[in-house]
């Protein structure tokens, strides 16, 4: 009677974790365009006083988020693609050539790899305001990302974007502002963190999921199968009634 007991209360937790998971992950249409978001990379900008990493990772995280929040578009989750950047010695240099991007679309089953770079992130205090002996100091941010997104077959660049934004407000002094975690509510409310969250909202916003469903359609059996100096050899597929290697 307790083994009976024990066994129903086993099947139950199996079935509640079953439908738990089948209810809470995000449904993925198949036709939904799919993307590798690749972690953000720093560009020419003077990092001095800032955490690079927590910042580079919250904005990867972002972009990310607000994506999977697009409407035809499915996502792949961030832990994957770092395993496979890892374990392809990707993670140093980052470059995708149509070999790289070839095998980690087939790996992870993606359309598309979106990158990305922080171009320009630049703050600086501007003049404030005086009230008597009382100060209040103002500060610039300006932020800028630009992206491509690559698709996986034919490493073929379909699209550019960019998100930039600037902000202007009383805050915190710069050297406070260092001091601040990247993840924190202080730093989310101040005008940096202002300009992030809008450079990335207009640079997501920019991708149109209708266009790049034209351009996967466009392309569909298409793969690159050999560079020779800028020549690409690709094989379209038999529809075209063009041989491998044409």
């Amino acid at each position: 009677m307790i083994l009976a007991k024990k066994k129903e209360i086993i099947i139950s937790i199996i079935l509640f974790s079953f439908f738990f998971i089948l209810f809470s992950s995000p449904i993925i249409n198949a036709s939904d365009i799919k993307i590798a978001v690749l972690a953000v990379r720093e560009g020419n900008v003077n990092w001095y006083g800032w955490n690079e990493d927590e910042i580079i990772d919250g904005i990867t995280e972002k972009i990310t988020n607000k994506l999977v929040d697009k409407k035809g578009i499915s996502v792949i989750e961030r832990s994957q693609i770092e395993q496979l950047m890892n374990e392809q010695n990707l993670g140093i240099s980052g470059r995708i050539d149509s070999s790289t991007a070839g095998e980690i679309g087939e790996i992870l089953g993606v359309n598309y790899l979106l990158t990305s770079s922080v171009t320009q992130m630049q703050v600086e205090e501007s003049s404030g305001i005086s009230v008597g002996p009382l100060s209040v100091s103002s500060l610039k941010a300006i932020v800028n990302i630009t992206g491509r997104i690559i698709d996986t077959n034919t490493a073929e660049i379909i699209d550019s974007y960019e998100g930039k934004s600037e902000k202007k407000e009383s805050s915190l002094s710069i050297n406070e502002l260092h001091g601040i975690s990247f993840g924190s509510k202080a730093f989310s409310e101040s005008v940096l963190g202002k300009s992030i969250d809008e450079a990335v909202e207009l640079f997501v916003n920019s991708i149109d999921s209708a266009e790049l469903n034209k351009s996967r359609d466009s392309l569909e059996g298409v793969k690159v199968i050999k560079i020779m100096g800028n020549k690409l050899i690709i094989n379209s597929g038999s529809s075209d009634e063009i041989d491998k290697g044409q």
